[in-house]
């Protein structure tokens, strides 16, 4: 989990400095901006219910939100816009990687 929050954080502060720069993409890196952050919310909701109250059933919810809803977002928006940013393209593929490979830890926890 820790480097999938890592490498979503690293997606999310490349997003805001894009938006500081950049007018034409604006819309759709505006919406993955708003899915990083619903990313790192579950990522880390998950991490906290795994660590400190050993919540594991809504642990494994919270990171297959993240691995599937909340990415999904930012990749429609990107698909729309006919976005082409290596960066955000890579990270929009590694989040449900790094979120369902915790997913399927946890989810032995249980088991």
């Amino acid at each position: 989990m820790n480097a999938g929050i890592s490498n979503a954080t690293n997606t999310r502060r490349y997003i805001e400095k894009l938006l500081r720069k950049s007018r034409d993409m604006k819309g759709a890196v505006h919406e993955c901006k708003l899915s990083y952050d619903s990313v790192l919310g579950s990522l880390n909701s998950a991490l906290s219910e795994v660590r400190e109250i050993k919540e594991y059933e809504t642990a494994t919810y919270d990171l297959k939100i993240a691995s599937t809803d909340n990415i999904e977002r930012c990749a429609d928006a990107v698909a729309k816009g006919k976005v082409e940013d290596e960066t955000i393209l890579s990270g929009n593929k590694v989040v449900p990687i790094f979120g369902m490979s915790a997913y399927n830890a946890v989810d032995k926890l249980m088991h």
